[in-house]
């Protein structure tokens, strides 16, 4: 079953609107400035509907961004018409299937829990070697994701949620259908409700994972990726704990 179909992707920036992106945009920045990276060209994987690129390309830097979602693209593609904004492009695009480019990047930033949707090691190092094969000798690659053991100690649970805006009422059940350790499979039912009438309803199966720092640092170093920074996402002085979920990490590609 896909992911980020219609109905989600219609109501994602409302669902995330309370996500603090300012401040994670902010770590990206930071290691872009501490790897001396001020300005050029960067790859976004998941861009999404570009909440993080928008404030990346107010810094100066040329983005071009994929994801998965057509319906994703196609929204963020509609912010960029409608602000007239030309040093941000998007497009459909694989993750596990990256093309290497003409020019290399000088920097690459996964963000928003993107690479847990890898639901195998080879699925990872089929994504570390796609990035690493994107950026220039001395770039780097910014991500976060779950962290496998916080995964084990707290696992997800069932949960609902409900967002307005306008007329509209978006009401957002959360299951638990499977987990393995750090692996979990998510069902997402969405219920739009307009004027207290049911307008639209979807359901997906979102399979994601925690990953362990040891394997995730092992895979990322098959690929030419040298630890650079770990640490409590978005926080960039926090250590990585084990009973908190967000694990940031930059690398930087060997010359």
């Amino acid at each position: 079953m896909s992911t980020f179909n219609a109905l989600y992707a219609r109501h994602y920036d409302l669902m995330y609107a309370g996500k603090t992106y300012a401040e994670e945009a902010a770590y990206a920045l930071r290691a872009l400035h501490e790897s001396g990276i001020t300005t050029g060209r960067l790859f976004s994987v998941g861009a999404g509907t570009l909440n993080y690129e928008l404030l990346l390309a107010q810094e100066g830097f040329d983005i071009t961004g994929i994801d998965l979602s057509p319906s994703m693209v196609e929204l963020g593609q509609q912010k960029l018409s409608e602000a007239g904004i030309t040093s941000v492009h998007l497009a459909v695009g694989d993750m596990r299937s990256i093309e290497e480019p003409a020019e290399k990047f000088d920097a690459a930033v996964v963000l928003f829990n993107v690479i847990s949707y890898c639901s195998t090691k080879e699925e990872l190092v089929q994504v570390f070697f796609g990035l690493a094969q994107s950026v220039r000798a001395g770039g780097i690659v910014v991500l976060d994701c779950w962290n496998g053991d916080a995964v084990r100690n707290s696992p997800p649970e069932s949960r609902w949620k409900k967002f307005s805006k306008d007329t509209i009422d978006l009401y957002r059940l959360t299951e638990v259908v499977a987990q393995d350790g750090p692996a979990v499979s998510l069902s997402i039912e969405l219920l739009e409700i307009s004027d207290g009438v049911l307008t639209d309803r979807s359901t997906e199966v979102h399979a994601v994972r925690g990953w362990d720092r040891t394997e995730l640092h092992e895979l990322a170093a098959e690929a030419g990726l040298e630890l650079l920074h770990e640490s409590l996402f978005p926080e960039w002085e926090t250590p990585v704990d084990t009973t908190r979920w967000a694990l940031g990490a930059v690398w930087q590609k060997k010359s």
